[in-house]
């Protein structure tokens, strides 16, 4: 879904995601796979909001592409990478109509942007293009929120913050196992010449059971090694309730 409003205050939304612990996580990975000064790794970021992690994973030497569903969401990446000096690559797509062309050394998803893939059906679609994509030994790294938060966290959950500059509301809907669907929506109020100006923003987010996510990455053909939100290693089965699934897959010959 498109953004009309939120883009603008995204980053204070986001303001709580582990982003340097998650750049630490992948860099450590993304060392595998053997990159140097001479010869950046190729990436591919899908969902990329305004660009945060993009930036951050073209500081440490990547060639990044990125995509996201909205162009003012990119729009607001392209100046963070201008004013960083960074040659970043945006597109205008959407992770239920991907496209991904030519090869990459890895692929990544960060801040839940895989949860908004519809249906398993199009997650079976998304990771075997991407497998198709990536060059033998190459990188699928994201993350999503699980199906336990949606159903013990999110579900008719309202959340309020009342800033000097701006106060929002976030009302979530009822999570159904059937429909898999939170619906969410959000309510700006920003301080504009002593005005306080609404904008309203309505989306929604889809959840799997992180089993499925697991057996659609093993039958696309990755390896995968799986962690919660800490990024401790998650074993022996996913009897353990925890709010978002890190997962790092590797294309196997």
């Amino acid at each position: 879904m498109e953004y009309s409003a939120l883009y603008k205050y995204y980053d204070l939304l986001m303001k709580d995601y582990p982003y340097e612990k998650t750049a630490a996580f992948v860099s450590e990975r993304l060392k595998t796979l053997g990159g140097s000064a001479s010869h950046p790794l190729k990436g591919f970021e899908f969902a990329c909001g305004t660009g945060k992690m993009t930036l951050a994973l073209a500081e440490a030497g990547c060639r990044m592409t990125a995509s996201d569903v909205s162009g003012d969401m990119l729009n607001a990446a392209a100046e963070k990478a201008k004013n960083a000096g960074q040659k970043i690559i945006f597109l205008n797509a959407d992770v239920n109509k991907p496209t991904l062309l030519g090869k990459y050394d890895f692929a990544a998803c960060f801040t839940d942007g895989f949860n908004y893939v519809e249906s398993l059906s199009r997650m079976e679609r998304l990771f075997g293009m991407i497998y198709g994509a990536l060059r033998e030994g190459g990188l699928l790294i994201f993350d999503m929120s699980t199906a336990y938060k949606a159903r013990n966290i999110l579900s008719e959950r309202l959340y309020f913050d009342d800033g000097e500059e701006l106060s929002f509301f976030w009302r979530n809907s009822k999570y159904s196992d059937k429909s898999r669907k939170i619906r969410m929506n959000l309510t700006f109020f920003e301080k504009k010449d002593g005005v306080y100006v609404r904008s309203d923003e309505e989306n929604a987010q889809y959840f799997y059971e992180n089993g499925e996510i697991a057996e659609i990455l093993k039958k696309s053909g990755f390896k995968a090694e799986f962690f919660d939100e800490k990024l401790n290693a998650v074993k022996g089965g996913f009897k353990r309730n925890f709010e978002r699934l890190v997962v790092a897959a590797r294309k196997e010959n």
